[in-house]
């Protein structure tokens, strides 16, 4: 059945939900999921550690390529002791995870407000992504991976 951007929107916040919530079972740290999008100010982000994307936007092409999802996916953690958490745990598992084979690093496309399990198709990650730069504020370090998203199918079709 055809795919709608809300239902992209929607599976994107829920691999974030879902990740977050495997991060906190792995690492004994609450982990909790945030569109980064949501706000320009890093004043007013949640308390706590934080996981999620920005900046994604959705390139629709022909029925032969599908779609590409550039995003930032990534953390925003408070400071902790040489960055342990944030390097070594964190950062560790998302790349491990974008870098994995194609069936493994697969994120599945629900349709959106609807209450059936009905997956639409899968989105994975390409295997080019960049590590960014930390930035911080005044209580947290932040560090995103800058990842493309592809889909083989696409919105409409």
């Amino acid at each position: 059945s055809n795919i709608r951007y809300a239902d992209i929107y929607t599976s994107l916040l829920r691999y974030i939900s879902d990740t977050a919530e495997a991060l906190t079972l792995a690492h004994g740290v609450k982990i909790t999921p945030y569109n980064f999008d949501t706000v320009g100010d890093t004043a007013r982000l949640p308390e706590g550690n934080l996981f999620g994307i920005s900046d994604w936007s959705l390139e629709n092409m022909d029925s032969v390529y599908g779609m590409e999802i550039p995003l930032l996916v990534g953390f925003a953690v408070l400071s902790d002791m040489n960055l342990d958490l944030l390097e070594n745990k964190l950062l560790n598992d998302l790349v491990s995870h974008i870098s994995k084979a194609y069936s493994e690093s697969t994120i599945k496309i629900f349709r959106a407000n609807q209450p059936t399990e009905e997956i639409l198709g899968v989105m994975t990650f390409g295997k080019t992504f960049k590590v960014m730069p930390a930035r911080h504020d005044s209580a947290r370090t932040f560090k995103m991976v800058q990842a493309t998203l592809l889909c083989p199918k696409n919105i409409g079709y």
